[in-house]
């Protein structure tokens, strides 16, 4: 049933996941050599930790898990935590998917500076995953080398930035 720790499993591939509340699990729905198969990770210290994020990060590093873990996006496994960390205290799965869409939002005028870290690193992962999936590298069909764009002319001008005599004082000569 076991094999040996130095075989590289190379044939699971991840499907889905989701959380078991009571007692804290996430599942893990994946392949492997074309059998489905779940996996049950059981997490007791989730009361403990106190942020979503550090959970997040301790999934992560456990060597038994990343394979599965990494192949999903992080995200995903963050949310889930934060549903799961809800439920364990009291709140109910509606009012917890609401206030999950609202932390999925991304708003340019949001000023990240005034919300918890594990917020905004939830918001950094969802922008660069946002970003690596409209990224265009080269060899891929619409890559383009040298794009040339013509801006319009400003419409306003702006005086900060005409007068050099601002930056310098009266006695230096440029």
């Amino acid at each position: 049933m076991f094999g040996s720790s130095s075989k590289i499993i190379s044939s699971r591939r991840a499907v889905s996941c989701g959380i078991r509340g009571f007692p804290p699990q996430l599942l893990i729905k994946y392949l492997e050599d074309g059998k489905k198969k779940l996996r049950v990770i059981h997490l007791r210290n989730i009361d403990k930790i106190e942020s979503a994020w550090d959970c997040v990060n301790e999934l992560y590093k456990k060597p038994e898990h990343f394979e599965l873990l990494s192949q999903l996006p992080r995200p995903q496994a963050m949310r889930l935590i934060f549903i799961l960390k809800d439920l364990r205290r009291g709140i109910s799965l509606q009012q917890s998917l609401r206030a999950n869409e609202a932390l999925d939002r991304i708003s340019p005028n949001e000023d990240l500076n005034k919300v918890a870290d594990e917020i905004v690193e939830r918001k950094k992962l969802m922008m660069n995953e946002l970003f690596e999936s409209n990224r265009i590298r080269p060899g891929d069909p619409d890559f383009q080398y040298d794009i040339s764009i013509d801006f319009p002319e400003q419409a306003n001008s702006n005086d900060w930035d005409s007068d050099l005599s601002d930056f310098w004082p009266r006695h230096c000569y440029i």
